[in-house]
């Protein structure tokens, strides 16, 4: 059996059907997780206090999300292979997504 990170790591973590939104980047493959430090690191470069949000995101979740009308997409997209997250600002100590 071939095993990559899904197999490896995403699928065997505890919070696979989890419906709480997570935001632990190490459930983010290492070449995602580089780029998101990456991104973090230039906007605070250039002022601005990023934070993730959103990392892996599990059926159970989108499913919820999607009956609660918070998104159009039924299945989980990327962020349930570990190649997405979401990011907000941090302004004041509070997150804003202006």
């Amino acid at each position: 059996m071939t095993t990559n990170f899904y197999t490896s790591v995403l699928a065997v973590d505890p919070r696979f059907r989890s419906t709480e939104r997570i935001h632990d980047v190490a459930l983010l493959e290492p070449v995602t997780r580089a780029a998101v430090a990456a991104i973090i690191a230039d906007a605070k470069a250039l002022g601005i206090e990023l934070f993730v949000t959103e990392t892996f995101r599990s059926q159970a979740r989108q499913q919820q999300l999607y009956d609660d009308g918070a998104t159009q997409l039924e299945h989980v997209g990327t962020h349930g292979f570990g190649v997405a997250a979401d990011f907000a600002k941090l302004i004041d100590g509070k997150a804003s997504w202006d």
